[in-house]
C-alpha cells in the first residue's frame, strides 16, 4: 500500500484550520470584551489562543509534533546515506519535541517568577523569559550557520522564512505585548490583540516550516518504506 502525501494539499488545509481558530479566538474575545460574555458554554476560553490546553494551543502542540516527526525521517534518511549534518537534523528533530511538549505544558513560563525575583523585568521584558529565548536563539543559530547554507536555496529561504516568523512571534510580539501589558494590564481587549498576532505568527512560521520539510522529502526521499516486524 503507497499513501501518496501532497504538500500543496496540507498545506492549504492547515491554513484554513490557523484562519478558523484566529476567526475564533478574535469572535470570542469580541463576545468577552465589547459584549461581556466570557463563557458563552465555554467557547471563549476554548478558542482564546493565548489559553493552555484547549484547541488552539493542542493545534500548534501537534503541528510542531509533526515538525519533530518529519525532521526525525530525514535525520533516519541522512544517517544512512552517512550525509555530513545528520546529526544536526535529528538534534533539530529534538528540538522541536521539546516545543511541542512546552506548548501543551507551558515549560518556559516556569522560569517568569525567578527571573523576575532577579530583578529582570518590566516593559519590553515583562515576561522575562524572552531572555532565555533570546539567548537559545542565538546558540541554535550559530551552531546552525554551515547547516543552513549547505541546504538547497529554496528550503534555505523558506527555513529562514519560517524561523523568521515564528521568532517573530514568539519573542518579538511577546516582547511588544509585554511592553503593553506592564503599562495598561493583561485583562483588555488590545493586549488580545497582541497575543493573537503572536500566535498568528507563530502559526503561520510552523507551517511554512512544515511545507519546507514536505518538499525537501519530496525531493530528496519521495517514497518512504514502512517495515512491522522483527524481521532484519
Amino acid at each position: 500500500m503507497i499513501v501518496a502525501i501532497s504538500p500543496r494539499r496540507i498545506t492549504r488545509f492547515l491554513l484554513y484550520v490557523i484562519a478558523a481558530l484566529i476567526i475564533a479566538s478574535v469572535a470570542g474575545q469580541i463576545l468577552n470584551f465589547q459584549l461581556g460574555y466570557s463563557h458563552v458554554k465555554g467557547f471563549v476560553p476554548l478558542f482564546f489562543v493565548d489559553n493552555e490546553a484547549n484547541v488552539p494551543a493542542w493545534y500548534s502542540s501537534v503541528t510542531l509534533l509533526l515538525c519533530a516527526f518529519l525532521l526525525a525521517v530525514i535525520g533516519m534518511e541522512k544517517r544512512q546515506e552517512g550525509a555530513r549534518f545528520a546529526g544536526h537534523w535529528s538534534a533539530l528533530a529534538g528540538i522541536f519535541l521539546f516545543l511541542s511538549v512546552d506548548e501543551a505544558a507551558g515549560i518556559h513560563e516556569m522560569a517568569v517568577q525567578p527571573l523576575r525575583s532577579a530583578g529582570i523585568g518590566g516593559g519590553f521584558l515583562y515576561f522575562p523569559w524572552v531572555v532565555l529565548g533570546m539567548a537559545f536563539v542565538l546558540v541554535v543559530g550559530l551552531a546552525y550557520l554551515k547547516f543552513l547554507f549547505a541546504l538547497p536555496v529554496k528550503t534555505r529561504v523558506r527555513f529562514l522564512g519560517a524561523a523568521t516568523l515564528y521568532i517573530g512571534g514568539a519573542i518579538g510580539m511577546e516582547m511588544l505585548g509585554g511592553r503593553y501589558a506592564d503599562a495598561y494590564g493583561t485583562t483588555n481587549f488590545p493586549f488580545t490583540m497582541f497575543v493573537t498576532g503572536e500566535e498568528l505568527m507563530e502559526m503561520l512560521g510552523v507551517l511554512l516550516f512544515i511545507r519546507a520539510l514536505l518538499d525537501y522529502l519530496a525531493s530528496h526521499c519521495p517514497t518512504i518504506q514502512l517495515r512491522i516486524g522483527d524481521s532484519p
